[in-house]
């Protein structure tokens, strides 16, 4: 909702009909713009270079990932988000599948410009913040 506050043509993906209609709800209560599609993501979700801004979180499927850096405009930003294998609680998925090891986002997405990379899994107070988790902001150059 933040982008779309912004005025950012704003579109939410997800398989959760039930996540969506939250958003959407949540959206129609401040008349803030979003489309929301129910929907698989998969390489045929996408287009090339359509997208200004691509923000994933806490979804991981690798076979997707050279198709949303193809999907970003020139000089588009990609915010993703996810759990990585170095966790400090059982919060997120406990399939490997679904898992980030180390600097993977890194290396999946070394085609951009890094803006931005962080990962929370032990460093300092374990209770807060975004802990068990991997942050990567990265440009379509």
């Amino acid at each position: 909702m933040l982008l779309a506050k912004q005025g950012l043509t704003t579109q939410a993906w997800d398989i959760s009909s039930v996540a969506l209609r939250k958003l959407q709800q949540q959206a129609d209560a401040h008349a803030i713009a979003i489309r929301t599609f129910t929907q698989e993501i998969t390489t045929q979700s996408f287009s090339p270079n359509c997208f200004d801004v691509i923000v994933v979180s806490r979804f991981l499927d690798r076979s997707i990932c050279n198709a949303i850096m193809e999907s970003l405009k020139p000089n588009g930003l990609l915010f993703y988000q996810t759990y990585t294998q170095y966790k400090s609680s059982e919060q997120g998925p406990k399939n490997l599948r679904y898992l980030l090891a180390e600097n993977e986002l890194l290396q999946i997405f070394s085609s951009l410009k890094l803006v931005y990379y962080r990962e929370n899994s032990g460093l300092g107070a374990i209770r807060q913040g975004l802990r068990n988790e991997a942050q990567f902001v990265g440009q379509k150059i």
